[in-house]
């Protein structure tokens, strides 16, 4: 019976395999692979957990060179040393939205009323079997969805035009 094995080897295990420091770089790496192969292929080598000991020299070997070619980390950031409270978030209720967020909020209003209402339609012409009400479940869940997306920009934009219009002229005289 085949017995599973532990394939999962950490950089710093793939590097005490290979026999190299943490920082080595691709040529050592691959320098101390060479070497080792040598001495453990079961070519080579006739004990009998050679190939065994083959497979986890490979495996070092690949996570080794795929750690190697890695940037190093980022320094971590230290954190401020001012005494300023930190920066608040704007309410979400004064965020203003992107034209391609109204816009997609549109569309989806657009989708789901066009398609209820012609779904409805064809089943009141008789197009359309009753069974076909299930059809609009699609443009029922786009709805709210769709309103609730537009309805503060519409309410920003409609409050705007009203404080505009009764706006008092400035007397600079």
């Amino acid at each position: 019976m085949h017995q599973q094995r532990n394939t999962h080897v950490s950089y710093a295990q793939a590097c005490a395999v290979l026999g190299v420091p943490r920082n080595a770089d691709e040529a050592a790496i691959k320098r101390a692979f060479r070497l080792a192969a040598l001495r453990d292929h079961p070519d080579v080598n006739q004990d009998a957990d050679a190939a065994e000991r083959f497979r986890l020299l490979h495996l070092a070997y690949r996570i080794a060179l795929a750690g190697a070619s890695l940037p190093p980390p980022p320094a971590p950031v230290p954190p401020p040393r001012s005494s300023a409270a930190p920066a608040q978030r704007m309410p979400r209720e004064r965020l203003v939205p992107t034209w391609a967020f109204v816009g997609l909020h549109l569309t989806g209003l657009v989708f789901g009323l066009s398609l209820t209402l012609s779904i409805l339609f064809a089943i009141g012409a008789g197009q359309l079997e009753r069974m076909g009400i299930f059809l609009i479940i699609p443009g029922l869940v786009v709805l709210p969805d769709s309103w609730s997306g537009l309805y503060p920009f519409l309410r920003d934009h409609w409050n705007r035009r009203i404080m505009h219009r009764n706006a008092k002229p400035v007397n600079h005289g």
